[in-house]
């Protein structure tokens, strides 16, 4: 093998082996992330209508999430959704009305967006009622879900395309020095002079 094949053939493998790693990182992110945002979404015994309500239990210093069905909400209509969180015991103290707040993470689960999250301090059941336009949303309570909490897979995600990328690159650099380095001399014709008068 000359000393020009071999830096081709490496250059070769190491765009194959830059495609092959950044593909099996994206695939084992992504199905990771879906596997995880799945287990979080709502159940249909934890989902109600419009101005409606629904009791789950939370263990004290648990969170939720509230989410919407994406088949009638975007996140513009979700900005008019309203949501209160009540404990089913009696003599609640202000102080112990769980806070909610508005979720940022608009990637949906399944046909579910956050919308709201709360933490509660004190284990119990609990009433959540929602309302807001349209007025045939659905809502669901599901497992707590924040950006945050998705930040790793979603950059092995990011760095597996970039991976990707940078093979693809190193594939296309490589052909093309090799079709310069395959290119024929250019011909060298010897000077003509003109004929003597």
């Amino acid at each position: 093998m000359s000393s020009q094949q071999r830096p081709r053939r490496f250059g070769y493998a190491v765009g194959a082996a830059l495609i092959a790693i950044g593909v099996l990182v994206t695939i084992t992110a992504s199905v990771v992330l879906a596997v995880q945002l799945t287990g979080r979404a709502p159940t249909d015994d934890h989902s109600f209508g419009n101005d409606q309500a629904t009791m789950v239990h939370v263990d004290a210093g648990g969170s939720k999430t509230i989410y919407t069905d994406t088949m009638y909400t975007n996140t513009t209509s979700d900005s008019s959704i309203r949501c209160s969180v009540s404990a089913a015991k009696p003599f609640l103290a202000r102080e112990d009305t769980p806070y909610l707040s508005r979720s940022h993470f608009n990637i949906p689960v399944t046909q579910w967006r956050p919308a709201f999250s709360f933490t509660v301090k004190d284990s119990g059941d609990y009433t959540i009622r929602c309302s807001g336009a349209p007025s045939d949303v659905r809502y669901g309570i599901g497992g707590y879900v924040t950006a945050g909490e998705f930040t790793y897979l979603l950059l092995a995600i990011a760095t597996g395309a970039v991976l990707v990328l940078a093979g693809i690159v190193t594939v296309i650099v490589t052909m093309v020095r090799r079709a310069r380095v395959n290119q024929p001399p250019p011909m060298h014709y010897p000077p003509q002079f003109p004929p003597h008068s």
